[in-house]
């Protein structure tokens, strides 16, 4: 039995330093690299394109028959504001158009038909704008009749007469430039079937603004 104890006891001891050496061998854990800083790089800079300053436009109504309402006048503004649009163009608010376009044409009579283009000129020039939109409005008028038109009693019983008249001009200072469109439509429609003399000017003021920008 102590034969038996010694042999364990001089195995163990050469165990020992086999042991210790192993795990004096063992690879040391691995370390992760810590992760490089990024440098910060400078905002890029870019450079502001000059804003385009709009064109003033002076949008005046004349109106000759004491029927022209806001609203109308609403519309036949978008006529223009459809061809020459923002950001190019904007469009002056007070009325100093209005009263340089009454003083210089004095009334709304039917010889503003033929205006020379230094009134609109002058126009521009008092109003402190590049471009003039000028209507000048004589007639508007819707006349019911009743029966037959010219002897004829086939059609409708009621028919409606609609009379549309007015002076439209267009002026650019820049080029020192002028358009104009007379407008003397008279018209016979069934009744409920009509357009409207104010729809007849702004269909007109639309064709020459869409002149004018070509």
């Amino acid at each position: 039995m102590k034969k038996f104890l010694m042999s364990f006891l001089c195995a163990s001891m050469l165990l020992v330093p086999t042991l210790t050496q192993a795990m004096d061998k063992a690879p040391a854990p691995a370390t992760t690299p810590a992760p490089a800083t990024k440098t910060a790089q400078p905002a890029a800079t870019t450079k502001e394109t000059p804003r385009v300053q709009p064109q003033q436009v002076a949008f005046i109504v004349l109106d000759g028959t004491g029927e022209v309402t806001p609203e109308m006048k609403r519309r036949w503004m978008y006529e223009v504001k459809d061809v020459f649009r923002l950001p190019g163009y904007a469009y002056l608010k007070d009325n100093k158009g209005y009263v340089a376009a009454t003083q210089l044409i004095g009334g709304t009579n039917y010889a503003t038909a033929d205006l020379p283009s230094d009134v609109l000129k002058q126009i521009a020039d008092e109003a402190g704008a590049q471009m003039v939109a000028l209507m000048i409005v004589h007639q508007m008028d819707e006349y019911i009749m009743h029966g037959g038109i010219w002897g004829y009693d086939d059609g409708p019983e009621m028919y409606v007469r609609v009379l549309s008249s007015a002076d439209l001009y267009m002026y650019r200072k820049d080029a020192d430039y002028m358009k104009k469109l007379i407008v003397r439509d008279s018209d016979w429609a069934d009744m409920g079937n009509q357009t409207h003399p104010y729809e007849i000017i702004g269909e007109a003021m639309h064709k020459l603004a869409k002149k004018m920008d070509y």
